[in-house]
């Protein structure tokens, strides 16, 4: 009985201790910037990968989860912008503005 209440104990004590999908927004995604003309493309099981050069020609990578469409219709020459403390990504091609605003399961996080 004892080691069954133990072990109840101890799961109660280890569960949702890991961060929710909106503090990691907060603390890892919010705070980032980019601004890169694709030069190229990958992905890897969880992130989508472009690879690319920001204004000043230094060689920058945009590595992030849940962005697969972003993936789907970017296309080498497109620019992949985000301003610090936003967290909705803009794909621009040349005729037309693509708006990605990130969300945690079917909440959009402003």
């Amino acid at each position: 009985m004892i080691k069954i209440i133990s072990l109840l104990i101890v799961i109660v004590l280890f569960t949702n201790c890991g961060p929710t999908c909106q503090e990691l927004i907060e603390r890892n995604f919010r705070n980032k910037e980019y601004n890169l003309i694709i030069l190229g493309k990958d992905y890897n099981t969880r992130d989508i990968i472009f690879y690319g050069r920001d204004i000043s020609g230094k060689l920058d990578t945009f590595v992030e989860g849940g962005f697969k469409d972003i993936y789907d219709v970017a296309s080498i020459g497109d620019s992949i912008k985000k301003q610090k403390g936003k967290t909705t990504v803009y794909l621009v091609k040349k005729d037309t503005v693509l708006e990605f605003p990130c969300y945690c399961g079917q909440s959009k996080i402003e």
